[in-house]
């Protein structure tokens, strides 16, 4: 709903770059990249993401905690 994605659809990297504005894109790729390198325990940032149905720019504030094996 929020990506404006069909709920059938696979969610892939690639398909979550496409809804994040093209202003955002190399920032939101090169944290999740430095996040998975690092193996830092938690994340946050900000970013936007077009909605892929009604194009509305939203403001999404990303917050993860990962867990490695």
């Amino acid at each position: 709903a929020m990506y404006g994605v069909d709920e059938n659809e696979e969610i892939t990297f690639d398909a979550f770059k496409r809804c994040v504005h093209a202003d955002d894109r190399a920032m939101v790729e090169q944290r999740i990249v430095e996040m998975i390198s690092a193996q830092k325990p938690t994340s946050q940032f900000s970013f936007r993401i077009i909605n892929q149905k009604s194009h509305d720019v939203r403001h999404v504030f990303m917050y993860a905690k990962n867990e490695y094996d």
